[in-house]
This record gives structure tokens, sequence and C-alpha cells, in this order.
């Protein structure tokens, strides 16, 4: 692919501290959806080298309880580009900073829309796909844009 620009994933570190928390002690999910969002925008904004905004996301599962305390680390990496979109898989991680290691809590997939200073939706890059891994995640990238699309078909919207 010429032009094709290679996707280099945002990490953004953080520790969860009681506010960010529940009565049980474990992380909001929306705080947990709030820092995979920023951290979508920023692999866009770097692979774009534009502004972008989120558009949609997509399956948000979250899968063990991450407690006060604990460290949580986003890596968000585009997988997919589209004339002004990009998809972003966003995989938060957590580790108890006593123990060695760290897992996954969840992933989930962002759509996110280029825009230029007025607002108004601005060309991407196309996404240097090379390896089979990075095929999947395209081939990936495609179904989520086909699963929105019907979405806003159904409720009428463009």
């Amino acid at each position: 692919m010429s032009g094709a620009k290679r996707a280099e994933p945002a990490i953004m570190t953080e520790i969860v501290f009681p506010q960010d928390t529940n009565p049980l002690g474990t992380m909001f999910g929306g705080a947990a959806y709030a820092l995979m969002d920023k951290a979508a925008g920023i692999a866009a904004m770097r692979f774009a080298g534009t502004m972008a905004v989120t558009a949609s996301s997509e399956s948000v599962d979250f899968s063990v309880p991450i407690r006060h305390g604990m460290i949580v680390e986003v890596v968000a990496t585009v997988i997919h580009t589209g004339t002004t979109s990009l998809i972003v898989r966003t995989e938060l991680f957590y580790e108890d900073p006593l123990k060695p290691g760290k897992a996954r809590a969840t992933v989930g997939y962002f759509t996110m829309v280029a825009v230029d200073g007025e607002g108004k939706p601005a060309r991407v890059p196309t996404l240097l796909v090379e390896s089979a891994p990075e095929r999947a995640d395209w081939e990936l990238g495609e179904e989520i844009r086909e699963r929105a699309r019907l979405r806003r078909e159904r409720h009428g919207q463009r």
C-alpha cells in the first residue's frame, strides 16, 4: 500500500483511587470506559495527525472487577481506517502493585472520526496492514463498521 501508515499503540497508566470506585470498592465501569475512550482518542489523533471525536463504541464487556489501589493500563491501537474514520481496539489491563504480572480486564472497540479545525470530518491516512494478525484485525474492523452502519440504518441515522 503506497502512502500507508503503521499504527503505534497509545498507552495510558493510572491507579484506581477511592473516587473511581463503587461502594464495593471496585472501579466504576464508566471510569474504565472513560479511560478507554481517552486512549482511543489519543491513538486516533496520533495516527490521523488531527483531532478525533468518538462516533461509537462496540462490545466493552467487563470480565473481572478492578479494585481500589490497583494499577490499570490501557493500550489503544488503530486496527482499521476508512476515509475519515478509524477503529481503535482498546485493551484495559490491571495489576496489583504488590504482586507480579498483569491481566486483561476488558477489550473494547471505538470508532473515532478525524475532524479538522472547524469540526468537519477530515481524511485519514490508510492503515498499513502487512501481517496475518493485522489482516485479522482489519477484517474485524470491517465487521464493526458494518454493524454500526446497520444500527444507524435501524435508528434512521445517516
